[in-house]
This record gives C-alpha cells, sequence and structure tokens, in this order.
C-alpha cells in the first residue's frame, strides 16, 4: 500500500494566483510605455511598465517551483511509466494542435495585418510554430 500524499493546499491557490497574475501581466502589456508588443495604446502608463516588470520577476520562476511540487506528487502516486504517459499526453498533444491551429492562425492574421514578416524557415527552424508556448 503507499503511503498517503501529504498535499499542501496552498499550492493549488498559488497555482491559480498565478494564471490570474498572467492575465494582469498580459493585459498591462498594452498600456506599457515600451510599447513592445504589436498591439499597444497610445495611452501609456509608466505604472503599466513597473507592473510588468514586477510580474515578470517572479511569476514563471514561482510556476516552476509549483511544478515541481505537483511533479513530485505524482511521481510519489504513479509508476514511472505511467507518470511519463500522462505527462506526454498532457503536454504533447495540446502543444501540436495549439501550434497546427491557434499559432499558425496568429502568424497568419499578424502577417495579413502587415505587422508581422513572415518567413517559413524562422517559423519552423526558430520557433516561430511554438509562439511563446
Amino acid at each position: 500500500m503507499q503511503e498517503p500524499l501529504n498535499r499542501i493546499y496552498f499550492m493549488d491557490s498559488m497555482r491559480s494566483i498565478l494564471m490570474m497574475l498572467g492575465v494582469v501581466l498580459h493585459s498591462s502589456q498594452v498600456f506599457n510605455v515600451e510599447q513592445s508588443w504589436v498591439i499597444y495604446s497610445d495611452n501609456t502608463a509608466t505604472f503599466a511598465e513597473y507592473l510588468v516588470e514586477f510580474i515578470a520577476a517572479f511569476r514563471m520562476p514561482a510556476f516552476f517551483v509549483v511544478a515541481g511540487y505537483f511533479c513530485v506528487l505524482s511521481i510519489k502516486k504513479y509508476a514511472p511509466g505511467t507518470f511519463i504517459k500522462f505527462r506526454l499526453t498532457r503536454i504533447v498533444i495540446p502543444l501540436i494542435i495549439t501550434a497546427i491551429t491557434l499559432n499558425s492562425l496568429q502568424v497568419i492574421i499578424l502577417t495579413y495585418a502587415g505587422w508581422h514578416q513572415f518567413d517559413l524557415g524562422k517559423y519552423l527552424l526558430e520557433g516561430g510554430w511554438v509562439s511563446h508556448l
């Protein structure tokens, strides 16, 4: 019989908060003074720039810590082969479907709108098909 898992429940809340901060970060990019995104507002705010920098400084590293925590729990719960099968199913299949559909559609729209120059070689070899996944 397997030993019970000691789940720290605030980690679930932390993951949810980090996801919501992603919405705040990406929304703030529109008003960032740097105007580094394709879509931006002429009404910029220095606060948006600081907010983006602040959230970006810790959000992804914190996601990796949380993912590592839940990964360890999954490895303890399932056999290594089952764990790898679950991870491949949950990561690789959505990656391929998103790359073929959403990311390709995004490049087509941005190219058609004149915001992006399409180069098939760069798209395939330099990771354009992944976008920022």
